[in-house]
Order: C-alpha cells, then sequence, then structure tokens
C-alpha cells in the first residue's frame, strides 16, 4: 500500500522539514488507526503525515497500558494537535503513586487560570522521582494519564516534593477529574511518567516543572 513511501521512511532518523520529502510521504495520510498503531514508533513520530488524529484513533491505553510502559511510544499533546512526543520507557507508574490532590493558587498559577494537580509519591516512588530530576535537568518529561500527555516540562532543578500538573487546559472541573483518577491508581487509569526521546515540531517550548 505504501511502497516506496514505507522505504523512505524506514530511512528517517528525524521528522523531515523539505516539502519535496514530505509530498513523498503523503500516502500515510490516508492510514486509519489501526494501520498507524501497528507502524514503528520511530515512524509514527518521524513522518509529518501521521498525524495527532490518527494516531489517537489508536487504542486508547496505547501510551500507558502496561504492555507498552517499558518501551518507546509516539504520544500526541492535546492542547498542540500538531505536537508530537517521541517519549522513553516509563520511569514512574501507578504503583509509585501516594495520592493526588486538585488545588487552587491564583499567585502561582495564575497566568493559567490557578489550577492544579498535585501528585504525591509513596516512598520509593519519591526517591525515584528525585534520581530522575536529579539526572536529567534540562530535560522534557511527560506526565500522561489513559494515553494523554497531560504536562510535557522541562526539568530545571532536582524535585524532592510532589509532582505538579498545570497549564491552560487545568480548570476547576478537569483538576478533580485528574486527580480522582490519578489517586484510585490502577483502578481507573493508567499514569505514568516519562523522559523524552524527542518532541516536534521544532521550537515548541513548553513550561518549566514548578
Amino acid at each position: 500500500m505504501l511502497g516506496d513511501s514505507y522505504k523512505l521512511a524506514e530511512e528517517l532518523t528525524e521528522p523531515p522539514s523539505d516539502q519535496k520529502t514530505i509530498d513523498k510521504l503523503a500516502q500515510f495520510g490516508n492510514l486509519i488507526g489501526g494501520q498507524v498503531a501497528v507502524l514503528p514508533t520511530e515512524m509514527q513520530f518521524n513522518v509529518p503525515t501521521v498525524s495527532c488524529a490518527q494516531l489517537d484513533t489508536r487504542s486508547p491505553l496505547y501510551v500507558a497500558a502496561p504492555r507498552y510502559v517499558t518501551q518507546r511510544v509516539t504520544a500526541c499533546d492535546p492542547t498542540r494537535p500538531d505536537v508530537k512526543y517521541l517519549l522513553d520507557a516509563a520511569a514512574l507508574g501507578n504503583a509509585d503513586i501516594a495520592g493526588a490532590e486538585a488545588k487552587y493558587d491564583a499567585a502561582a498559577y495564575g497566568a493559567t487560570g490557578g489550577w492544579y494537580v498535585e501528585i504525591k509519591f509513596t516512598p520509593s516512588g519519591q526517591r525515584k522521582w528525585a534520581s530522575l530530576t536529579a539526572a536529567d535537568v534540562d530535560t522534557q518529561l511527560a506526565i500522561v494519564l489513559d494515553g494523554a500527555v497531560l504536562s510535557a516540562p522541562y526539568i530545571q532543578d532536582t524535585i524532592t516534593g510532589p509532582a505538579v500538573i498545570s497549564g491552560p487546559g487545568i480548570d476547576k472541573a478537569t483538576a478533580h477529574r485528574i486527580a480522582t483518577l490519578v489517586g484510585a491508581g490502577s483502578l481507573a487509569g493508567e499514569f505514568v511518567i516519562s523522559l523524552f526521546a524527542s518532541s516536534w515540531p521544532p521550537g515548541v517550548t513548553p513550561p518549566s516543572t514548578p
């Protein structure tokens, strides 16, 4: 079905920016979710004509289900439909979470509406979180729930406290929904924290970790 387009896609090491190459990959835009899901992960990310609209029709647990958390996956930013992420294997998951709480702070988070979600870790999860942020300063990470990237900040420093999910898409109702899902653990939703292998398109600057 894809023929020479697939061969070209196999040679990509990053998303191409020249229109001639992109045009040769146009056939990928005709694939349905199930067909996109079986493409190699790096191909899902590198081929610009594989859209988030297509990726979002995969299984809703494609990114966070247990069978996927130990490998790289391609995911999308739900608030920016042209942004794809290539995520490394999950560094933390449901078992590392002690609880979650929706909070409001107009001073610290007023620019994005004031609401945020605080994620508290188990003792072992807290050690993993501190080690992750210490070892990967200036690296981007993803906070993922049920296959959706909720937040994609850059790590600015070692974090010894809780993780925070904030941003323009986090209003009161959303914050409480996320806190309920995360707090219920595997009974309600799969939660993972993953480092980025890469993000696309270039020039998109996520917020820093609080």
